[in-house]
């Protein structure tokens, strides 16, 4: 548990996980937020939802599991123990091949080569699924962060989001997908800022009222 965990800590504690914590530095960034879905693909994909400019928690501190969304059903293994979830078909390891490292895939990708393109494409048709699963519950504007999104030109966020609206159901154009603010350690700053929000609350109503 958190106090097993943190017993000789004499500060305040919680556990957050690392989504949420990295979400918290999107709205710091971009006041402008107000309703997102983020999706940080990491090579353990995970996600957070912002609402009214606001991280967003359920009342039992649980903020969902993206990755584990079946996107394609009876798939690939998971580590969770189901087949076919999103965590398989989206993280970045799953673009190298034998030997390759993400980064070397990128670069190799840049060169132009064909098989590279192939599995890039195949990859990003998988995110763009998961994010079309993501908005026909809630159809906020989408952020898109982690290691792979590093690694994302400006014309990759406009394929993505192309994809994305040709599987959505209706079709949309009404929306804003781009990248996370990708600061060096982004999570430790979030979770700096859960302690530190209801303090810097405080300032800002202050200052309105002043």
């Amino acid at each position: 548990t958190i106090d097993t965990i943190a017993q000789s800590v004499r500060y305040p504690r919680q556990l957050i996980r690392e989504a949420a914590a990295i979400a918290m530095t999107e709205t710091l960034h971009d006041t402008a937020i107000s309703d997102a879905i983020c999706l940080y693909l990491n090579r353990r994909p995970s996600g957070a939802l912002i609402m009214n400019g606001r991280l967003h928690r359920g009342p039992n501190l649980c903020d969902g599991a993206i990755e584990h969304m079946t996107l394609v059903p009876g798939g690939r293994e998971c580590y969770c123990g189901q087949r076919g979830c999103m965590d398989t078909y989206c993280s970045p390891e799953t673009l190298p091949e034998d030997y390759e490292s993400i980064p070397g895939f990128f670069s190799v990708l840049e060169q132009g080569e064909r098989h590279h393109r192939e599995r890039m494409d195949e990859w990003l048709d998988y995110v763009a699924q998961a994010i079309v699963n993501a908005r026909s519950i809630i159809a906020g504007d989408v952020i898109v962060g982690g290691e792979a999104a590093q690694h994302l030109e400006d014309s990759d966020i406009e394929d993505l989001k192309a994809r994305v609206i040709a599987r959505s159901p209706f079709g949309t154009d009404h929306f804003n997908l781009r990248k996370s603010y990708c600061a060096e350690d982004q999570n430790i700053i979030g979770a700096a800022l859960r302690f530190a929000e209801n303090y810097l609350d405080d300032i800002c109503g202050a200052a309105v009222r002043g």
